[in-house]
């Protein structure tokens, strides 16, 4: 048997396996409040913990031209908390808030006891329905967005990924970075961040996504008593155009002397059903873990101290990225290495024995991910908001079991083509 499947093994084998009963487990389950916001819910009994999370359609793509970084900044004013009492309630109570923004959507996260829901969710509420956006807290949060642009700029993964999208996403507002640039955020006044707000944040531009040990009519009494004041509104259409190549696709940079960084990139579809599942599948086999094609790379011909995969998806497309660390002085041999597994995986495809396997090594690791309240919350707001649909929680292994190996074949062919690349080096220079 090919050693690799039988690492593939291992790894399935070795996954966790949950103790809870199927009694701990009531969903999903979508419904509507006040006949206009979609709410997902999952009822998870393992622990007396609630994850509520709001989305917010349009994210970076409904950004305007030359206002970078206004989705972010309007989201986390958001966060802001103007009443004491409220700022006493969340220190208190331990509970933890976060925002977040993607491509398409915004994202405000809480996690509290769900004993506290009721009185953590109102001052969430309160900062969404009833924002301040003054010019001082609008300047404090940007000098905020400085700082970490420029932590950005300093790490040399995000300095890689930052180039892919620049390089893969031209045309699109998904390349660049989610803070902004200097000259963005100078740009941006406080009516802007009011504009921006006023055309997001209204219930038909919105998903709520749930998961607690709580009923679902307790969780729908709250949230009907906390969002009342959200206005309905209109969803706001969406016009995403296409990504562009940009012709230099190859970049390079001089940091440490001690280490070098080799990533490469390539343009995934936009979002659907079948493309997010086909790029789990493709994540699984070129870098999950030990018996992926990556593997060999480290521990055969020993020329990373660490490699991996990511993979991201929009509306408007999206990437896999394979990053590597090694040492300055081999980073050619290791470009060379890495390149010559991607060609020959897309020339010559995969076995049946070996898609069997990550199908199925895909498909527990997902129900692993899923095991955690936080995770479930995310994938259920993040189908409904794409428009997958909460259903397709449960569809995801079905989907992966009926596509055909011949299929994903050509589909490595295409994606995997050199048209499709994007590399980057950050290296000391004495070996690139």
């Amino acid at each position: 048997m090919d050693k690799r499947l039988i690492l593939i093994g291992l790894m399935i084998f070795s996954l966790p396996v949950s103790g809870r009963t199927e009694t701990d487990f009531h969903g999903p389950v979508r419904f509507l409040l006040f006949g206009n916001l979609p709410v997902v819910f999952f009822q998870d009994g393992a622990s007396e913990v609630t994850h509520l999370q709001f989305f917010i359609g349009g994210g970076r793509s409904a950004e305007p031209v030359g206002k970078a970084g206004l989705a972010y900044l309007t989201t986390r004013l958001m966060l802001e908390i103007a009443d004491p009492d409220d700022t006493r309630t969340v220190i208190e109570s331990g509970a933890s808030f976060h925002c977040e923004v993607s491509g398409d959507y915004a994202r405000l996260s809480v996690r509290c006891l769900s004993a506290n829901l009721r009185p953590i969710a109102d001052v969430m509420a309160r900062g969404m329905t009833e924002p301040i956006f003054s010019s001082l807290r609008v300047s404090f949060i940007k000098e905020q967005m400085d700082s970490f642009r420029k932590l950005e700029e300093e790490s040399p993964e995000r300095k890689m990924d930052l180039f892919h999208g620049f390089a893969l996403h031209q045309g699109t507002n998904y390349s660049g970075s989610v803070f902004g640039s200097e000259e963005t955020l100078k740009s941006i006044k406080a009516k802007d961040v009011s504009q921006f707000y006023q055309s997001r944040v209204q219930m038909k531009n919105m998903v709520v996504a749930v998961c607690s040990d709580r009923p679902v009519t307790e969780i729908r009494e709250i949230l009907e008593w906390v969002l009342k004041k959200l206005p309905p509104g209109v969803a706001p259409e969406r016009s995403i155009p296409a990504p562009k190549p940009a012709e230099n696709r190859k970049a390079s940079d001089v940091r440490r002397k001690d280490e070098a960084y080799l990533s490469f990139a390539y343009s995934l579809p936009g979002f659907s059903c079948d493309a997010f599942v086909r790029m789990t599948l493709l994540d699984t086999l070129v870098g999950k873990g030990i018996g992926s094609r990556l593997w060999p790379l480290r521990t055969r011909l020993k020329l990373a101290y660490a490699i991996g995969t990511r993979s991201l998806m929009y509306s408007g497309g999206g990437m896999l990225i394979i990053n590597m660390k090694v040492a300055p002085a081999r980073l050619p041999e290791a470009r060379t290495a890495l390149l010559q597994e991607m060609t020959a995986l897309a020339d010559g495809g995969i076995g049946a024995d070996e898609f069997a396997a990550i199908k199925e090594l895909a498909v527990a690791d997902y129900w692993r991910q899923l095991e955690n309240k936080e995770t479930m919350a995310d994938t259920l707001g993040f189908f409904e908001i794409m428009g997958a649909g909460i259903e397709f929680i449960d569809r995801f292994p079905e989907v992966i079991a009926a596509l055909p190996l011949e299929s994903f074949n050509t589909y490595l062919r295409d994606i995997l083509d050199p048209s499709r690349l994007s590399e980057a080096f950050i290296s000391s220079g004495d070996g690139s």
